[in-house]
């Protein structure tokens, strides 16, 4: 991971696979604790949560090859980027 300024980057496919399988928390709060991050059991459940989202909402508009991104970290300070598409 290291160089990477995300969480969680992946393939379309991969996210929604780790969605699905419930991969997606465990592998974002393991890249947070290599960035020295502790999120909050808020945070936590936030990420659980909205993962299914932007999975169906991707299905929904026929993007079909793309990565997905959670939590930027934007260069130069401690400010995060939820998604990138």
């Amino acid at each position: 991971m290291t160089g990477k300024r995300v969480l969680y980057q992946e393939p379309q496919a991969t996210f929604f696979h780790d969605v699905m399988t419930n991969l997606f928390t465990d592998k974002i709060t393991k890249a947070a604790t290599y960035y020295n991050l502790h999120p909050s059991n808020s945070e936590l459940m936030s990420w659980g949560n909205n993962a299914p989202k932007i999975k169906d909402l991707l299905q929904l508009s026929g993007v079909t090859d793309t990565y997905v991104t959670f939590e930027y970290l934007v260069p130069y300070n401690m400010k995060r980027i939820d998604c990138i598409l």
